[in-house]
């Protein structure tokens, strides 16, 4: 599934976040993390059920779980204190905060249909492909001078 949020897509079934056109470096957990936000929004997650996802029968302790969300919110630029995407429920956990839009997962085709942008190829899908700069167009390209 791919979901939509501001300038960024996130893309579980590659394992990629984009913003914009250029992928956006996430370690693992991070994208791990971002993605159980995405999956339960807008509900609030408390600290101990996202450990146990993201570290089952392991101890770590809490203070891994903040330095995980502090990477996060750097990557997406959400400044902590005003949380536009990752909301701190204090004494509780997170909540994604962002509007999102689910995308449907693409059509299965025998034939894969790419567009080449610079060095990077997007997939594109049987039917119309909207091809432009505004957020909710199916193929998104940037460009620097933006």
């Amino acid at each position: 599934m791919r979901i939509r949020f501001g300038d960024f897509v996130f893309d579980e079934g590659r394992h990629l976040l984009f913003r914009g056109p250029e992928p956006v470096h996430l370690a693992p957990k991070a994208f791990q993390l971002l993605g159980l936000l995405l999956e339960r929004q807008p509900d609030a997650i408390s600290k101990e059920d996202i450990q146990a996802v993201l570290w089952p029968d392991t101890f770590v302790s809490e203070a891994s779980l903040v330095t995980l969300v502090k990477e996060l919110r750097k990557a997406l630029g959400d400044a902590a204190h005003d949380g536009a995407l990752v909301r701190t429920v204090q004494g509780f956990g997170y909540a994604f905060d962002g509007s999102v839009r689910r995308e449907p997962a693409k059509d299965v085709s025998p034939h894969r249909h790419a567009l080449l942008w610079g060095a990077r190829e997007l997939d594109l899908q049987q039917g119309e492909n909207i091809v432009g700069r505004e957020p909710d167009a199916s193929v998104w390209v940037g460009h620097p001078s933006e």
